[in-house]
């Protein structure tokens, strides 16, 4: 490893630094490849985290299916949920194939980052509320860990359109994942 050392000239007090040829060395390397590697194990932890939520509480079966439910705010969150998979579609699909704008949405239309930011919290919120009644303390640490799992699977996509497609297959099947849970849920 081979590293310039700034040489300091006889004639006078500046500092005369030789060019540096642009290298990487093996230990940058190392360090994008641990940082490439801890970023993907985080995802896989988290998706982990949400699988076995998702199984060990049966949740879906247990949000549609439990009279404990608190069914207003319930109501109210999938109305928020719904505005958010309508502010996606609307970022992924409709603004760049039908409408064809090419710069990026926080240009286009700012507004919409905030509305689904604000749609999200309050989705958060809300279900948070729902659930309370059945999973007590536990409904928030269980909808964070469940969020980031969802969040984390786009480390696992390709980066392109199909993306979107795949984020709203896996939102589907997670939805229906009651239907092939065979017991009631441990957690309530």
């Amino acid at each position: 490893m081979r590293r310039y050392v700034p040489v300091q000239s006889a004639d006078e007090d500046s500092t005369i630094q030789p060019k540096a040829v642009k290298q990487l060395d093996i230990y940058d390397k190392i360090e994008q490849w641990g940082e490439w590697l801890w970023v993907k194990a985080q995802a896989v932890m988290w998706i982990s985290a949400a699988i076995g939520i998702v199984y060990y509480s049966n949740f879906f079966k247990q949000l549609f299916h439990n009279e404990n439910i608190n069914e207003l705010f319930l109501t109210i969150a999938l109305l928020f949920i719904g505005m958010s998979i309508s502010l996606s579609l609307y970022v992924a699909f409709y603004v760049p194939f039908i409408k064809g704008v090419t710069e990026d949405i926080e240009i286009y239309n700012p507004k919409a980052i905030q509305l689904g930011a604000f749609a999200g919290f309050m989705s958060f919120l809300t279900l948070t509320i729902a659930i309370w009644p059945v999973f007590g303390w536990w409904s928030f640490p269980m909808l964070f860990a469940m969020f980031l799992g969802f969040i984390s699977t786009g480390h696992f996509l390709p980066n392109h359109q199909l993306s979107g497609l795949l984020f709203g297959a896996i939102f589907i099947g997670a939805f229906f994942s009651h239907y092939f849970i065979d017991h009631d849920g441990y957690m309530h």
